[in-house]
Parts: C-alpha cells; sequence; structure tokens
C-alpha cells in the first residue's frame, strides 16, 4: 500500500490491472445462459439450487449467483419473464 504513495498517479494506475476481473462463476456461464435462454423465469435461487445439484463441489454463496445472474441477463439481454402462478384451496385432509 506504501509503495503507491511514493509514485506518481500515472504510475500507480499503471501498476494497477483495472482490466476485467475473473468471476467464480465463469466456468459455469454457458450452463447458466442456456438454463435463462430455456427457461427466462427462472430465479437467481434456483439457479443456485441447479449448480450445487449438478456440481456438488461448487463453494459459492446464493447472493454471488444472484448478481452473477443479473449480470449475465444484462449481458445477453435475457430478459426475466414473470409466470403467474395459480392457486386454489384444496380440501384438508383428515
Amino acid at each position: 500500500m506504501y509503495k503507491y504513495l511514493e509514485m506518481t498517479f500515472e504510475e500507480a494506475v499503471n501498476e494497477v490491472d483495472i482490466g476485467e476481473r475473473k468471476k467464480i462463476l465463469d466456468p459455469y456461464r454457458d450452463w447458466i445462459v442456456n438454463w435463462l435462454k430455456e427457461y427466462p423465469s427462472l430465479s437467481g435461487a434456483q439457479i443456485f439450487d441447479w449448480l450445487q445439484e449438478r456440481f456438488p463441489n461448487i463453494k459459492i454463496g446464493e447472493c454471488t449467483v444472484r448478481r452473477y445472474v443479473n449480470e449475465v441477463r444484462e449481458l445477453y439481454q435475457i430478459e426475466k419473464k414473470e409466470e403467474s402462478r395459480e392457486y386454489e384451496s384444496v380440501d384438508e385432509f383428515r
């Protein structure tokens, strides 16, 4: 940290890599994009569940998956379709 204080602004900017960071979910991007294209109503939480089912060794939080899914939707212009659920009452079992 202190080494940056001795540098000029231009030197510090050149020292720090400000390129696109790799994301932990990038290796799974194709899966996520295909799921969203096939099922545009999927939520980030559902994608999280599917990733855990298909890749049980993945260590990632649900919030990270939701953010990544939102980025993928924006990047690939996959609009989330809202599907309304129909509910009806059922007789109680005795």
